[in-house]
């Protein structure tokens, strides 16, 4: 306990000095600083009564079945965790005995304030593990109800291992979640992540996620946001072994006045090695989407291959979509690019549909609908994806 009483000490003595985010702070560009204000974001650090509610659509969604494979983690606190042989799950306190370096590494490696706030409880979550040479199939649960929820979950992957998991983040209204996951792939591991994230319209919702990626490792990512309020996903990629590959996928579904806000970064540090990343988002009413994407190939990863895109469905004139895709190239043997594209819904194909009987309403949604699925297309888990889109767009 004395490592997690450290990372603690360290992270609450550094939390005040660290300002909230501020125009001036370039990885904060688009973002909306009104929903990450002190102002705003007090009464939930002081449990003060703010709006709640609007989570019918997805409260079902947190039921356990207790199903194998499944792991449920509430508020920071295991709740379940019903696996199969070869997989071993522990408590943050449990697991620095056995993981002290790679603990310390996810609680220390802090990128601004609520990365910080995280920290704080470093006891506050769970470590996975997937032993050497076994394959697992799991599903996790991550639920925030508290005023300021706190959760953090390290994958660990052994060598020559695999491991499908369908991740599903639930925040329901009046939280302030905070959820921390880092992954780590040892020698030729194969994960596979479907990941979906729900929140209420008075939930304020806090994502930081980051890769490392060993020695012929492949990476099958795929995510999918409908955050009812103001959300912020960090999505980071590191390439510091050969023969890696990553293809990160992010579907981003957004209605009202909020702002979704997504950063990533691909960061190369071997070669040759191969990432790509691609976010798709339908934007309505006035939602905003917030995107920065860093591609970073260091002088030593001659040999990588690297794209990134941004793929904006307007299906609203007073929506906008934001973004910006950054390049350092510190190496000349790359084949590295990036694309970005904003449109409406195809007229010729509203028309096609309206010909054959289905009113505007079913035709949007089917075009929605098959924009999204594409983010999906790369998973085997093929009823984990079914599960997923039902949950978005219904039946």
């Amino acid at each position: 306990m004395s490592l997690l009483k450290n990372i603690s000490d360290s992270a609450k003595a550094k939390f005040q000095d660290v300002l909230f985010p501020t125009r001036k702070d370039e990885y904060w560009r688009f973002a909306d600083f009104s929903a990450w204000s002190v102002d705003t974001l007090f009464p939930y650090f002081m449990c003060k009564p703010v709006e709640t509610g609007g989570d019918e659509a997805f409260a079902e969604l947190q039921k356990d079945d207790g199903a194998e494979g499944t792991i449920v983690l509430f508020d920071g606190q295991l709740l379940g965790a019903n696996v199969p042989r070869g997989v071993e799950v522990r408590t943050m306190g449990a697991a620095a005995e056995v993981y002290p370096d790679l603990i310390e590494k996810f609680h220390n490696n802090n990128c601004g304030k609520f990365d910080l706030l995280n920290a704080t409880r470093p006891d506050a979550g769970i470590v996975i593990s997937v032993l050497d040479g076994e394959s697992a199939k799991l599903s996790l649960k991550i639920i925030s109800k508290l005023s300021v929820s706190i959760s953090s979950v390290l994958v660990v992957l052994g060598e020559g291992s695999r491991l499908n998991l369908t991740k599903t983040n639930l925040a329901f209204g009046g939280c302030f979640s905070d959820v921390k996951c880092g992954y780590e792939l040892a020698k030729d591991t194969t994960l596979e992540l479907a990941s979906q994230k729900y929140s209420s319209k008075h939930a304020i919702t806090y994502e930081r996620e980051d890769f490392y990626l060993g020695e012929n490792s492949r990476l099958i990512d795929a995510a999918a946001y409908a955050c009812g309020g103001s959300m912020r996903s960090e999505r980071n990629f590191k390439f510091n072994k050969r023969d890696a590959m990553a293809d990160s996928r992010a579907f981003v579904l957004g209605a009202g006045e909020f702002t979704r806000d997504i950063r990533t970064s691909q960061v190369h540090e071997f070669a040759p090695a191969k990432s790509n990343l691609e976010v798709r988002a339908a934007l309505d009413g006035k939602a905003n989407l917030a995107f920065t994407g860093l591609i970073r190939v260091e002088e030593s990863a001659g040999g990588t291959e690297a794209y990134q895109a941004c793929r904006s469905l307007m299906l609203s004139d007073d929506a906008k979509s934001q973004a910006s895709p950054i390049l350092e190239i510190l190496s000349n043997d790359v084949a590295c690019s990036h694309g970005c594209t904003v449109a409406k819904p195809s007229e010729e194909q509203m028309f096609y549909m309206a010909q054959r009987g289905i009113n505007p309403e079913t035709a949007r949604t089917l075009l929605v609908r098959s924009f999204a699925e594409t983010t999906f297309e790369k998973l085997s888990d093929r009823d984990a994806v079914d599960c997923i889109l039902k949950n978005i767009f219904g039946e």
